[in-house]
C-alpha cells in the first residue's frame, strides 16, 4: 500500500512538471504531454537523399601487394522512425563469399553529430561510429579491434555526388602505421 501511494505521488509530481499540451485537433487523438516525437532536423535531410535501392561496385584492398577484389552488391536504404534514421541493408555475393550487412544512421541533435551502427555476417561485433558532415561529404570514425584484439581506429568518408551517385571509402592504419584505404564503394541509384 505504501509503495502504491509513493508511486502515485511520484506520477503526480512528474506530470506536474510536464508542459501543458496544446488542444487536440478535432478527430485526432492527442499524445500525452512530453511524448511528441521530434521532427526531422535539417541535418536529417542528408539521410533522406540516400533512401532508395542502389547498385554498388565494391573494391576490397586489404593487402596492398595484391590487386583489389572487385564485387557487385545491392543496398536498400529505408527511412524509418519518422525520417530520423536511415536503415541500410547491404548484400554482396561473389565467387568467394556472400556478405549481408545492416546499419542504422541518424543525426543526434544532442551530440550535434551523425551516429550509426553496423553489423554483418563477417564478424560478431557491433560497430558503432560517429562523425560530422560538411555539405554532402561526411567523415565518420569507428573504434574497433583487429583480429588479435588490438584497438584500431577506422575512418570512413562518405560522399553524395548527386541524386543518383554516392561514394564510400574506408581507411585504417596499414602495416607501416600510415592510413591505408581498404575499401571503396561506388553506388548508382537503381
Amino acid at each position: 500500500m505504501r509503495a502504491a501511494l509513493l508511486l502515485a505521488a511520484l506520477v503526480c509530481m512528474v506530470s506536474s512538471l510536464q508542459p501543458a499540451a496544446a488542444p487536440a485537433a478535432e478527430g485526432k487523438e492527442e499524445a500525452p504531454a512530453g511524448m511528441q516525437p521530434p521532427a526531422p532536423s535539417p541535418e536529417h535531410a542528408l539521410l533522406a537523399k540516400q533512401a532508395g535501392t542502389w547498385k554498388a561496385t565494391q573494391k576490397m584492398m586489404m593487402d596492398p601487394t595484391k590487386p583489389p577484389q572487385i564485387s557487385e552488391a545491392t543496398e536498400v536504404c529505408t527511412l524509418i522512425c519518422n525520417g530520423l534514421f536511415l536503415r541500410s541493408d547491404y548484400h554482396m555475393k561473389d565467387a568467394q563469399s556472400e556478405m549481408h550487412g545492416s546499419g542504422l544512421l541518424g543525426y543526434d541533435t544532442a551530440k550535434k553529430k551523425y551516429v550509426g551502427v553496423w553489423v554483418d555476417n563477417f564478424g560478431t561485433a557491433i560497430y558503432p561510429y560517429e562523425g560530422t558532415c560538411t555539405g554532402n561529404k561526411c567523415t565518420y570514425t569507428m573504434e574497433t579491434t583487429d583480429p588479435g584484439g588490438k584497438p584500431v581506429t577506422m575512418t570512413m568518408v562518405y560522399e553524395i555526388i548527386d541524386d543518383n551517385h554516392r561514394k564510400f571509402a574506408m581507411m585504417m592504419p596499414g602495416p607501416d602505421g600510415q592510413p591505408m584505404t581498404t575499401m571503396e564503394i561506388d553506388y548508382a541509384r537503381q
